[in-house]
């Protein structure tokens, strides 16, 4: 069997599994390499044509600027949303949809400390998240503003 690697798909192509289909790019490759391939790629790297069409592994980019702040913002939700389920919600948005009701006192209380929290902690996050560099996820939770229930 004789392993390949095509520059224009970034993948691995077998003569027994793919016979003439093959990419006219492909280079030979050895299987040990491939092996090696695919054990870095295991550990986040990615397969890419190197010099004369022959795959490497290289890090991947470092996340844009957009990319981390996203990132940022989706561990702030879920932290909101752990807090919130912790105290029996589905999620934040359930929890501080009880501030409207006034049927159960303690719902409402419940649902208006919630909201109240989760606008505390959007400002402090959007706050952090202007800065330059951007905080790193732990100092931004860590610095984000605690839920307090009402007594």
């Amino acid at each position: 069997m004789t392993t390949f690697f095509a520059p224009s798909t970034g993948g691995f192509y077998s003569s027994d599994l793919h016979g003439d289909n093959v990419p006219q790019d492909a280079v030979e490759i050895d299987d040990a390499l491939r092996l090696q391939l695919l054990a870095a790629q295991a550990q986040g790297q990615r397969i890419v044509a190197g010099a004369g069409g022959v795959p490497v592994a290289e890090d991947p980019p470092a996340p844009t600027h957009d990319q981390q702040v996203a990132a940022l913002k989706r561990a702030v939700q879920a932290q909101l949303d752990s807090v919130a389920q912790a105290h029996g919600y589905d999620d934040i948005v359930s929890a501080a949809s009880y501030a409207g009701i006034s049927a159960v006192p303690a719902y409402q209380a419940e649902g208006a400390a919630m909201a109240a929290w989760r606008s505390n902690v959007w400002a402090a996050a959007f706050a952090a998240l202007a800065g330059d560099p951007l905080p790193t996820q732990n100092a931004l939770l860590g610095a984000l503003p605690t839920y307090t229930p009402p007594a």
